[in-house]
């Protein structure tokens, strides 16, 4: 995970909500080499936890990023 991702992950689980927004920019991050990555489903989960309030796009992309993961990379 990078830096980036990294300082946005901590600002998403401070506030304990994620928008919309803070859903597509995840998307484009996680995805943007093709692959979730072990880190990265960590800090999905890490997210899923900390956050109480959660836009109803982040259940779909949780899923669709839990399973490509678990299907496509994990050993």
């Amino acid at each position: 995970m990078s830096v980036t991702q990294s300082l946005f992950f901590d600002e998403i689980c401070q506030r304990g909500s994620i928008h919309e927004a803070d859903v597509r920019q995840l998307r484009e991050l996680y995805y943007n080499d093709g692959l979730i990555h072990a880190s990265e489903a960590e800090a999905i989960f890490a997210i899923n936890h900390a956050c109480r309030v959660k836009d109803p796009a982040w259940q779909d992309f949780f899923i669709e990023a839990i399973c490509d993961y678990v299907v496509g990379h994990a050993e």
